[in-house]
């Protein structure tokens, strides 16, 4: 039971790394979005992100489900207690978990980043929609039905 239990975390663990591996990359992406101000394939990797993330969210309950089954039938209160040499797979697993932190913490370096850049590119179009409704609105006033138009007009005809 024990083995099962390890081998499960390792295949648990793996594809973990590998999710974060793809958010990593996904992040990177978005960068790239941010630079070229390319909404639309902003937005798809946002949505490529948060897709690869709820899978993730599923991997790693059913793995925190096996840790917790892992350390009630060996009576211990967390991994770093197990016997490697007994059991090697124990490593492999904290040794997957560790580089996942660490994949984790570039991804999340990279989106301190892309969070600077989308709110600079943010306020871009928020400038340039006020500048629209500006040149909207001054359009307005000289379009159209001249009783809407100033007195002065009116005079100079």
């Amino acid at each position: 039971m024990l083995d099962k239990l390890l081998n499960d975390m390792i295949q648990l663990t793996s594809q973990g790394l590998h999710g974060a591996e793809c958010i990593l990359s996904i992040t990177a992406d978005m960068k790239e979005c941010i630079e070229r101000q390319d909404v639309d394939s902003l937005n798809i990797a946002v949505d490529a992100r948060q897709e690869k993330m709820d899978q993730l969210s599923m991997i790693h309950a059913a793995y925190k489900e096996k840790e917790k089954e892992l350390l009630q039938y060996l009576s211990i209160h967390s991994l770093e207690e197990i016997d490697t040499g007994k059991y090697p797979q124990a490593a492999a697993v904290m040794d997957g978990r560790k580089k996942a932190m660490q994949i984790y913490s570039q991804a999340y370096d990279i989106e301190k980043v892309n969070r600077k850049n989308a709110e600079a590119l943010l306020n871009n179009y928020k400038d340039a929609i006020k500048g629209l409704h500006a040149n909207k609105k001054a359009l307005q006033a000289y379009s159209g039905n001249e009783s809407g138009q100033s007195i002065l007009i009116n005079k100079v005809k």
